[in-house]
This record gives structure tokens, sequence and C-alpha cells, in this order.
């Protein structure tokens, strides 16, 4: 499948003026600018104040955690992990997020499994808390890498204030090139959502 998406499809996600009736950036030029500058947005997204509170109390909580179920009990360190993850959307459901990411990726039946959204296992995986507890993320590259997925998702986020749909136009590029089966766009909300917005599909579909 292309890493690419074309400008068609760009404009079918792209909803074309504000509320206030001003037209927003070409979303083409947007997202051709968006690729350009991104290393240097994500670098000055970093630097936010909010950014900067979420992350240093995500640290604080890592380094003080005495467990990986306690750990990711707390608010901030779901904040952070479901959104560096590609699971924002389940931010707030404390217990589901628990159960699933302390859940063994090696067990076929276990909830990062049988869960819809296959993020889940890719967490459950990545961080191993199931085996390893709190040991992969203390690791300081560990962290690095969560400190800037972490901006580079708040970057991303506020370019939809301008040119609706550019975030979910930027994931997609990223991660079409390793799409090899339907159900890696079914498992991936964001995937699922572009082919379903640029083909007219129902998104329950």
């Amino acid at each position: 499948m292309s890493g690419t998406i074309t400008g068609l499809d760009l404009s079918v996600l792209y909803s074309g003026t504000a509320s206030t009736g001003v037209a927003y950036t070409d979303p083409i030029q947007a997202l051709n600018q968006a690729e350009q500058n991104q290393p240097k947005k994500i670098a000055a997204e970093a630097k936010q104040p909010d950014v900067q509170r979420d992350l240093a109390a995500f640290s604080k909580a890592v380094a003080n955690a005495k467990d990986a179920k306690s750990l990711l009990a707390n608010p901030i360190v779901q904040k952070v992990l479901l959104t560096v993850n590609g699971l924002a959307d389940q931010i707030g459901y404390t217990a589901l997020a628990t159960k699933a990411l302390l859940s063994k990726p090696s067990d076929p039946k276990s909830l990062a499994n049988v869960l819809p959204n296959t993020a889940w296992k890719a967490a459950a995986a990545t961080y191993d808390f199931a085996d390893k507890g709190l040991t992969i993320l203390q690791n300081p590259k560990v962290l690095a890498t969560i400190a800037s997925g972490y901006a580079e998702i708040s970057w991303r986020k506020s370019l939809d204030a301008t040119t609706p749909g550019l975030s979910d136009a930027l994931t997609f590029r990223d991660q079409a090139a390793s799409v090899t089966k339907a159900d890696d766009i079914l498992g991936n909300p964001i995937l699922r959502r572009v082919v379903a917005t640029t083909l007219g599909i129902p998104l329950a579909i």
C-alpha cells in the first residue's frame, strides 16, 4: 500500500472554511509545509508550558513509582502513555488501560490481544510491564522517545486548528507504507478514519 496520500484524499478530510467564514490554508500546501517544517515545529512544541508540565509530571511519577500497576493508575501517566501510543481516545478508562497494558502480549487470550484496536497489543509489547515491570519505562532513552513523541502529537493536533484533517493526513503518510492487510487499517483508528472518510464509508463498518 502506498505511503502517499493524494490531493483528493486530503481534500475529503479537509473541511474547507472556518466557522468564521475565513478560508483555511490550502490543504496540499499545508501538508507539504508541515512535513518540511516538522523537526523545527516539534522542537518548538516541546517548549510549550503545557507540554513541559505534562512531561515533568510524567517523569516524576515514573521516578517515584513502586510498581507498574500503581504507576499506570496515575492520570498523567495514562495521558502521556496513551497519547504517544495512539490511544488518546481511551484516556479516562483507567481500569481498561491498566489491565490491557499489564497483560502479556505473548498470551493470545490476554486483553491487549483481544481488543480490536491493535495499538493496545503494540503498547503492551513495547513496555512489557507484565514481565519486566518498570524496567523498560525507566530507561532514559525510552523516556526521551516518549517525550519527543508527546511533543510531536501535540504539534500535530494544533495543525487541525487551521487545516482540519491535516494531523490524520500526516499520520496516514507515515504509517501507510507498513500496511499489508485490511486488519492493519481496521485495527488502527486513524488509518480507518482516513480510509473510511476518503471512500465515504461509515466509520461503524
